[in-house]
């Protein structure tokens, strides 16, 4: 259960505190955070690992995830006041009710920061245990149900923050797309398997270079909402994001790609999260700057004591791939 419950409580330490929308001051907020992350990641680590797929599928699944929590739950994606930030007043849509520079920076957060890089880090700390499932049946289900308890809570309180419901055909369009998101996942964990180690000339880059390419890229895209149109903030998120997808496929085709890549593009978002949270306010609590920056501090510790303890892990117990490909 080691990792199972690691997975619990990195999710929403990461999706939410590293980033520095909360502080110390709202860790009591982890009763709904834990049944929203961390069993929405440990749910589709599970469901993926079990059918024997890989990160294309759990990605696509994190995008769901997204979809359900902004679109069905939240519903930041409609709500002009989400957090009194105006949100939706650039690059809005009326035809769709989004707004999507907004649309494209949050599920971006949540495909790569909520679900993406807490499974990465993870699985890094059990590296021999990486592929495997780590719960029966029984404990799925306990997931799912957890789950869906942390939806509901995120909803309830939301709405009575804000009292905002989003029209019918908002909350339709939304469950269909995440429906369509979770169909293809399943799909993908069914149909797509790795390619086979040096299917692609050369050989993969060090572990280093993947990491600061990762922590470039991640700060790219955390800085993206300061640019100045919406339209150059839409497409600078979604160029980085093309770039990282191509780049991390034709890297992982190579010799020498594993275990020690996989951690250091976890460690790359980690920093981009853990810097950008020092130059930022708190979203959705009150903490003085003082309490915000111990806060910042203390995840951000976390975070690099995470990173060494997954890299030891690596070095000393390699997963089956690593040993085949090196």
């Amino acid at each position: 259960m080691a990792p199972v419950l690691l997975l619990l409580i990195t999710a929403p330490l990461v999706a939410e505190f590293l980033l520095g929308d909360v502080t110390l001051a709202s860790l009591p907020a982890l009763v709904i955070f834990i049944p929203l992350y961390g069993a929405g990641a440990v749910l589709i680590r599970e469901v993926i690992r079990r059918k024997g797929g890989g990160w294309p599928a759990i990605l696509v699944l994190a995008a769901a995830f997204g979809v359900i929590e902004e679109g069905l739950s939240t519903q930041s994606l409609f709500n002009p006041d989400y957090a009194h930030q105006h949100l939706l007043s650039s690059g809005y849509v009326p035809a769709l009710g989004i707004a999507i520079p907004w649309t494209v920076y949050v599920l971006s957060l949540h495909v790569i920061w909520s679900i993406g890089t807490p499974i990465a880090l993870v699985e890094s700390m059990f590296p021999r245990r990486r592929t495997e499932a780590w719960l029966r049946t029984p404990g799925l289900i306990i997931m799912a149900v957890l789950y869906v308890l942390g939806l509901a809570a995120a909803f309830g309180t939301t709405w009575l923050e804000y009292r905002y419901v989003a029209s019918p055909v908002h909350l339709i369009g939304a469950a269909l797309i995440a429906m369509i998101l979770i169909i293809v996942g399943m799909l993908l964990a069914t149909l797509w398997r790795p390619a086979p180690a040096a299917q692609a000339s050369g050989r993969a880059p060090a572990a280093w270079l993947v990491g600061i390419a990762s922590a470039v890229a991640a700060s790219i895209v955390v800085l993206a909402p300061h640019l100045p149109t919406a339209a150059l903030r839409s497409l600078t998120i979604l160029i980085i994001e093309a770039a990282a997808v191509i780049a991390i496929t034709l890297w992982s085709r190579r010799a020498g790609w594993g275990d020690r890549q996989i951690l250091a593009l976890a460690a790359g978002a980690l920093f981009g999260y853990a810097w950008h949270a020092f130059v930022n306010l708190p979203a959705f609590d009150s903490a003085s700057v003082v309490v915000a920056r111990i806060s910042n501090v203390v995840f951000a510790a976390l975070a690099v004591a995470a990173v060494w303890i997954a890299a030891r892990q690596v070095k000393t117990h390699p997963s089956r791939m690593t040993r085949r490909r090196e």
